[in-house]
C-alpha cells in the first residue's frame, strides 16, 4: 500500500491509495505475478495477479528494455484474501485455463490474515520491496508533483504506470540477487526448474 499526499503551505491532501499485490514462488522465489491498481483492493485485483502469474509478459514496452519474467500455472495459491476463497470466479477462472484437463487447474488455499510466519515469504519480498520503493520516494514525488492536474483519472493513470515501471525494475533486481536462503539468484532456481520440466509453462494461447 502506497498513499500519495500532496503537501501545499504546511497542508497536506491525499491524493490517492496505490496498491501492489504480488504472487511469489514458494519453491524459487520469484515473483511470477504482480499487479498495481489505484483504489480498494477488490475480487478484480486478485484476478488480474493471478492472470499476470499464469501468462507470459513482454515488458519491453513498459521498461524500454527485455525483461524475463516467470509465469505458469502453479498447483496451489495460498492467500488471505477471504473473498478470494470463498469466490466462485477463481474456480470459474481455474476451470477456463484448464480448457478442459489440457492445462493443469489449480487450487485456492486459505490462510488467516495477520498471521506473518504462514505467510512469511511474501511477507519478507513485501518488505523488500517496500525498502526499494522508500529509496526511490524522492524521485516518485518529483513526478507526481508533475502530473497534478484537474484530471483526477488521468493522474491515477499516469501514477499507476509509473509506479508499475518501477515494480517491474524493483522485482527484475530481485531476481538477479543472491537469495540468502537459495544461496543463488532467484530466476537461475526457477530456470533449474524448468531444465526438469522439460521447456517453458504450458498455458492457453
Amino acid at each position: 500500500e502506497l498513499t500519495i499526499y500532496q503537501v501545499i503551505r504546511g497542508v497536506k491532501k491525499k491524493i490517492l491509495t496505490i496498491w501492489a499485490s504480488f504472487i511469489i514462488d514458494a519453491y524459487a522465489r520469484v515473483i511470477p505475478g504482480f499487479h498495481v491498481h489505484a483504489g480498494t483492493p477488490d475480487l478484480g485485483v486478485g484476478l488480474a495477479t493471478l492472470r499476470s502469474c499464469i501468462f507470459p509478459k513482454d515488458l519491453t514496452e513498459i521498461v524500454g528494455s527485455p525483461v524475463l519474467m516467470p509465469y505458469g500455472i502453479y498447483k496451489t495459491y495460498s492467500t488471505d484474501n477471504a473473498m478470494a476463497h470463498d469466490s466462485d470466479s477463481y474456480m470459474i477462472t481455474s476451470d477456463a485455463v484448464s480448457c478442459n484437463g489440457e492445462y493443469r487447474k489449480f487450487e485456492i488455499c486459505f490462510r488467516p490474515p495477520r498471521q506473518p510466519v504462514k505467510g512469511a515469504l511474501i511477507e519478507r519480498f513485501n518488505g523488500t520491496f517496500a525498502q526499494r520503493l522508500k529509496e526511490k520516494m524522492a524521485k516518485i514525488a518529483i513526478v507526481v508533483s508533475e502530473l497534478m492536474t484537474s484530471n483526477t483519472d488521468k493522474q491515477a493513470e499516469y501514477i499507476e504506470e509509473y509506479i508499475t515501471r518501477e515494480l517491474i525494475n524493483i522485482i527484475n533486481e530481485y531476481h538477479y540477487t543472491r537469495h540468502s536462503t537459495l544461496h543463488q539468484y532467484p530466476i537461475d532456481c526457477w530456470i533449474e526448474a524448468l531444465d526438469q520440466l522439460m521447456g517453458l509453462p504450458k498455458v492457453p494461447a
